[in-house]
Formats: C-alpha cells, structure tokens, sequence
C-alpha cells in the first residue's frame, strides 16, 4: 500500500494538531490550527 502524500500531510498535521491541542500555549491555538490544516488540506 501507498500513502499519498495528501495522507502523509493529514497525518502529519494531526499529529501536530494533537501536540498543540495537549500543550498548554496551544490550547488556544488549537482551533485555528485545525482550520488552517483543513484550508491546506484541501
């Protein structure tokens, strides 16, 4: 199986999304990132 790299960015930016999410500096950022990541998904 190949990962497109569509696949490889999500992933990447859910982890990341995550990362911020558990931070404390990054809780309020969390929704902004997710809808960037989402604009840039797309």
């Amino acid at each position: 199986m190949r990962i497109g790299a569509a696949g490889v960015t999500s992933g990447l930016l859910d982890t990341v999304g995550d990362g911020l999410s558990k931070s404390a500096v990054g809780r309020g950022r969390s929704s902004v990132s997710v809808g960037l990541a989402k604009v840039l998904v797309d």
